[in-house]
């Protein structure tokens, strides 16, 4: 570290703008590298950062993606991936509370003692690590930063009754409360079709294909799928946001989209479709979510559509 680095201390509760404060304070120097607690959470701030300065000048590292360009400048990582010794002019580690951490804090109080940017050094997290972070770390400065919404308890409540907004940030911050292992916000340890009646399912309208789905999971329970875990919800949103930067392949395609559909984003469906060069989208009446287990009509359009798709485009040797 240099004499004229500055390290400071970035204090104070969730939504009070550390992280964006610390991502335009990098983006001021010529390199820089920022350490998150989550995959997640470095995903979506190297997505932010590509979109201001380009793929070619940022990389991501994680336990699970490493994606380096030649001339990589800003480095977005966990903190347990961050590389050492590369003498970036900014640093950040963010949740630094995680020092108390039984099984990651010594992770973290590492990067604490010994990481330090050429020229800056922040250090975000919570209230409660004034004290520590004064005794540990010479000539720190602290910065206060207070929230930028009410917060208000609504009483306990158990995560099975959350409203399903909540899912994104259960996967961002779950992990760090030892929340990886309980399941998504309204959903259960059994089947969809076990639980509800066919009377407002989001799957089909047809009656006779939604009892055969019961039939099914009642003959054969070794094929029931429960609700997702939230650490799975967390791997889905990275796998799901790195698949939608990438470029449709110049290929053709047909993507039928049930006009009823209430289960995954039809914005997104339409936002890929508009983006494939030989691509088209149907637009199914009546339909819900599982259209070739909807009703006979739809099912045979649907079908008849697929097979005139292949013939069209049948491969010649």
């Amino acid at each position: 570290m240099t004499s004229a680095s500055r390290v400071v201390a970035v204090l104070g509760p969730t939504n009070t703008g550390k992280t964006h404060y610390a991502i335009d304070r990098m983006l001021g120097y010529r390199t820089g590298i920022m350490g998150f607690p989550l995959r997640l959470l470095a995903r979506e701030v190297y997505d932010k950062i590509v979109k201001l300065r380009g793929p070619s000048v940022v990389a991501l590292v994680t336990g699970e993606e490493r994606i380096v360009p030649p001339r990589a400048q800003y480095w977005i990582c966990t903190v347990e991936a961050m590389p050492e010794g590369m003498g970036c002019d900014f640093l950040a580690i963010d949740e630094i509370q995680l020092c108390a951490d039984p099984e990651r804090g010594h992770v973290f109080t590492d990067r604490l003692l010994r990481s330090r940017g050429l020229k800056e050094t922040l250090f975000l997290g919570a209230d409660t690590m004034r004290g520590p972070i004064s005794a540990l770390v010479p000539g720190v400065e602290f910065m206060r930063r207070e929230r930028m919404s009410e917060l208000v308890y609504a009483g306990s409540k158990k995560i099975s009754r959350m409203p399903p907004r909540t899912a994104r940030l259960l996967a961002r911050f779950g992990a760090a409360f030892g929340l990886s292992e309980k399941l998504v916000p309204t959903t259960t340890i059994e089947q969809y079709v076990q639980v509800t009646p066919f009377e407002g399912n989001t799957l089909t309208t047809d009656a006779d294909m939604y009892a055969f789905l019961q039939l099914q999971m009642a003959r054969k329970p070794d094929l029931v799928l429960g609700g997702p875990t939230v650490q799975w919800l967390a791997q889905a949103m990275i796998e799901c946001a790195a698949l939608r930067e990438k470029t449709s392949p110049d290929v053709p395609c047909v993507t039928f989209l049930g006009e009823n559909e209430q289960i995954v984003s039809t914005e997104a469906v339409h936002d890929r479709m508009t983006r494939w060069p030989s691509g088209t989208l149907d637009l199914v009446p009546e339909a819900q979510h599982e259209i070739l287990m909807e009703q006979l009509h739809i099912r045979t359009r649907v079908c008849d559509a697929i097979a005139t798709h292949f013939k069209k485009h049948k491969l010649t040797q």
